[in-house]
C-alpha cells in the first residue's frame, strides 16, 4: 500500500489529566480534600487529528522507505479531550534539539479559559 508523504506538526501539549489520589485505604475527609489538586501534564508528539472535541497525538513514528513505497507507522497514540488542553505549542527542529516555534496553535474551539477554570 503506497502512501504519499505527509507532513505532521510536532507539538507540545499542556493539559490537565484526571487521577486517583487516595489509593484504596480509608481516610478522614479533611485529608482527602488535600489531594484535590490538578495533575498538569506535558506531552510531545505529532499532531494527528483534531476532531469531535478531541486532539490526537502520536509520540512514536517509524518510517520504512522502500523505493517509491513509503510506509509510516505509529505507536502509543493518545487522545486528549479539548476541554482538558491548556495550550498547544508547535515545535520546530533546531541544530541542537527542538525549539518552540513563534506561532502557537489556538486554544481548543469554544474555550475561553484553560481547563478547570485555569488561566
Amino acid at each position: 500500500m503506497s502512501k504519499k508523504k505527509e507532513s505532521r506538526k510536532l507539538v507540545m501539549v499542556e493539559w490537565v489529566d484526571c487521577h486517583t489520589a487516595g489509593g484504596s485505604k480509608w481516610k478522614d475527609i479533611e485529608d482527602i480534600k488535600e489531594t484535590c489538586q490538578p495533575l498538569n501534564i506535558i506531552s510531545v508528539g505529532f499532531l494527528i487529528a483534531k476532531k469531535n472535541g478531541m486532539t490526537q497525538v502520536l509520540p512514536h513514528v517509524y518510517s520504512n522507505k522502500q523505493a517509491d513505497d513509503i510506509r509510516i507507522q505509529g505507536q502509543g497514540e493518545f487522545v486528549i479531550p479539548n476541554s482538558a488542553i491548556k495550550k498547544i505549542t508547535i515545535l520546530r527542529p533546531s541544530g541542537g534539539g527542538l525549539v518552540m516555534a513563534k506561532k502557537k496553535e489556538k486554544p481548543a474551539k469554544g474555550k475561553k479559559k484553560g481547563a478547570y477554570g485555569q488561566k
